[in-house]
């Protein structure tokens, strides 16, 4: 969907993994190898802008918003450019109680007013193509959901408050918030959004 409304020169899905066995690290990306080099040997994770403001952001990125706030990361983001990565990119995260986190990222050339237009009609495609990734790489079983749950992220879904969904099931918004919060542990994310997603690319509603 998303490949059919714009190009785009890179897509990366990252996803960090927390397992007993310990963390586990999944990437896909169409970057050129030498990119791909250059980050893993200048150890280019521990600079990366966007890996920082993924950890505390549950909203669709753009890079064009993410400033350098050291020299590293100011020298980071002109040899990535150097590499044909892209002057604009969106990248969604998403994070688990666990401590999982994923990450997808896709990148164009387009001037900062441009791609801030693009971002608006893509971030919800790119946020639901995160979670969609990010639990197929799981290969999980499906949760179970309640009726009432599945009922609360049905209307959500369509755009629904808590309070409004609470006025046409006839239960308080305490009650719907309280099941919404069920719905993410059971999903194993962390936001109301994530879970509509994930339970949409499940078919649990």
């Amino acid at each position: 969907m998303i490949c059919k409304q714009f190009d785009f020169l890179n897509a990366t899905f990252l996803m960090l993994e927390q397992t007993d066995g310990g963390p586990n690290e999944q990437l896909v990306t169409t970057y050129p190898q030498k990119w791909i080099n250059k980050y893993l040997e200048s150890d280019y994770f521990e600079v990366d802008p966007i890996i920082r403001q993924s950890t505390k952001s549950v909203l669709p990125i753009n890079w064009c918003d993410v400033k350098p706030e050291t020299p590293e990361e100011f020298d980071f983001l002109c040899d990535a450019r150097a590499h044909g990565v892209g002057s604009a990119g969106i990248t969604v995260a998403l994070h688990t109680p666990s401590g999982s986190r994923a990450l997808l990222s896709l990148t164009a050339d387009d001037s900062a007013g441009c791609w801030g237009r693009r971002m608006e009609q893509i971030a919800a495609d790119v946020t639901y193509a995160t979670c969609i990734l990010y639990n197929s790489q799981r290969h999980r079983s499906k949760p179970e959901l309640t009726r009432r749950e599945r009922e609360v992220l049905t209307w959500a879904a369509k755009g629904k408050s808590a309070w409004e969904t609470g006025q046409i099931l006839g239960i308080s918004q305490r009650t719907v918030e309280f099941h919404v919060k069920n719905t993410c542990g059971k999903l194993k994310v962390v936001s109301k959004t994530q879970a509509v997603s994930l339970a949409v690319s499940n078919s649990l509603i």
